[in-house]
């Protein structure tokens, strides 16, 4: 299919899972969220995902869960940034790690373009003091780091990274480069727009689209400028069409629009 808009698509939130186990995590987690996954979870289905909605690309978010898989889920996502040129990949660390230093340094070797970090699922407050020596050494390699934003169904009772939070990690390092998935909060705006809207990070739109009014996200995306705002799906769950005809019910203007769909992206990355 070609881009449904004549400039590239990059969609900066995306997930799969090596075939052995993807069955078995796609069917867990639509239990865990309630919502129905867009791809079977592979790597085969995002490809055909990106092609189904004429995305030039996407950026493959892998979350490490337990302290032992970091070795293996980085190795495996820089193997498929390897493999597909229209795949660019994020590593990740887990802060109970005793070597997640020293993972991160490999992270740059292995040419993965930044960090993902879910709070919910790997059990830390992203406003916890411990958690500053690690946002301090990612700050220093100069990579990008994304936070899974708000609420998540896993454990909607405890917001272990509500927008208030991420205010104070932008206070306590400057320097570090922050996109905070799902626009901050993908069930309620208000915090957003109080702390978030306006600094110095970038928001993806991710599920956004979908749980969020379009009046809402009209208001963010114009209080915190379209420079700093990603298209994002979060494949295999978010719904792709809905990100777009949401965008365009929001009067964008041409270069508004090419920032949020893949030039911001493109600066990130570090691509041409």
């Amino acid at each position: 299919m070609h881009s449904p808009k004549p400039f590239p698509i990059i969609d900066f939130h995306m997930h799969a899972f090596p075939d052995a186990i993807a069955e078995r995590t796609i069917a867990h987690l639509e239990k865990v969220c309630g919502t129905p996954a867009h791809t079977d979870g592979t790597s085969d289905g995002l490809l055909r995902y990106l092609d189904d909605n004429g995305f030039s690309a996407g950026v493959l978010m892998q979350i490490v869960t337990k302290p032992s898989q970091q070795n293996t889920v980085n190795n495996w996502a820089a193997r498929l940034q390897s493999l597909y040129p229209q795949l660019y990949a994020f590593g990740s660390i887990h802060p109970d790690a005793e070597d997640w230093e020293a993972e991160l340094a490999r992270i740059q070797s292995l040419g993965l373009h930044g960090i993902k970090l879910h709070p919910d699922y790997q059990g830390f407050h992203s406003d916890d003091e411990r958690m500053r020596p690690i946002y301090r050494a990612i700050a220093a390699t100069g990579l990008p780091v994304l936070f899974h934003g708000g609420i998540d169904p896993l454990c909607p009772g405890d917001v272990h990274n509500p927008p208030r939070a991420m205010a104070k990690i932008l206070e306590w390092e400057p320097t570090l480069c922050v996109i905070d998935a799902h626009l901050g909060d993908m069930r309620s705006s208000k915090e957003t727009m109080d702390y978030l809207a306006g600094a110095p990070l970038y928001l993806d739109l991710s599920m956004a689209c979908s749980l969020l009014t379009p009046k809402e996200v009209a208001a963010i995306i114009e209080k915190h400028g379209a420079d700093r705002i990603l298209f994002a799906t979060d494949c295999p769950w978010g719904d792709p069409q809905k990100n777009i005809e949401v965008l365009d019910q929001l009067g964008l203007s041409r270069a508004e629009e090419e920032k949020i769909y893949y030039q911001n992206a493109k600066r990130i990355l570090d691509i041409a």
